[in-house]
């Protein structure tokens, strides 16, 4: 085999020939030393079992199924991948970890702030619970403050609290509140859709007010 090269080298021993029916073309590999293979149009690539483990590829590929690969126009490739239900990887946000498919982690990135301030302006005498609005589907919320007023002194407490996977959970609480001053809570609460913050007024007199403040920001998981 003759050397072949600039730098004397022996080139020529490190290539590897496939025959196409007629002649001998060198296969082709990328940087990183991975196969580079064209399909023709309308051609299809079975993977078997035996190669599942050494497949090298843009997506994966359960042991058995196929790539179907068509081309719209000669500048551009597109390539269909048939999967089984659960494996629909792009869609469902899933990746392969083991030996299982698992749904990848939310990719935090906050996308908007959010304010609310429900009120009730004509309690009835004894306990009342004031409902925020509740996290919107397609969205994960975090309430960072909470806050609170009432319209007189009569209250016996109020309760700081949220109400997360049907649970209602406690976060704090004042003890009569005095007429007219603002109270707030600093916290950090994450509501998935249909969890909501809420306040529990007891003790207060008939027709006397609570209004309910909260903030934060939130993610779009749609």
């Amino acid at each position: 085999m003759p050397h072949v090269g600039t730098d004397g080298s022996p080139l020529l021993e490190r290539l590897m020939f496939a025959f196409d029916g007629t002649l001998y073309r060198p296969v082709k590999c990328d940087t990183n030393g991975n196969l580079v293979a064209a399909v023709l149009a309308g051609q299809t690539i079975t993977v078997e079992q035996a190669l599942a483990a050494n497949l090298l590829a843009t997506v994966t590929v359960a042991a058995g199924q196929t790539i179907a690969v068509t081309q719209a126009a000669a500048a551009n490739l597109l390539a269909t991948v048939n999967v089984a239900t659960d494996q629909n990887i792009q869609a469902r946000r899933y990746g392969y970890y083991g030996d299982a498919w698992v749904k990848s982690p939310v990719p935090l990135g906050v996308t908007a702030t959010w304010e609310l301030h429900p009120s009730n302006m004509d309690l009835p005498a004894g306990s009342t619970t004031l409902a925020f609005t509740a996290t919107p589907a397609g969205t994960i919320r975090v309430a960072t403050s909470v806050a609170f007023r009432t319209g007189s002194a009569a209250a016996t407490r109020v309760i700081w609290g949220s109400y997360i996977a049907g649970t209602a959970t406690y976060h704090g609480q004042v003890t009569t509140p005095a007429n007219g001053v603002f109270y707030q809570l600093g916290l950090t609460v994450y509501m998935v859709p249909g969890d909501y913050l809420q306040l529990t007024i007891e003790g207060a007199a008939l027709h006397d007010t609570l209004r309910g403040y909260a903030s934060g920001y939130q993610y779009s998981v749609a």
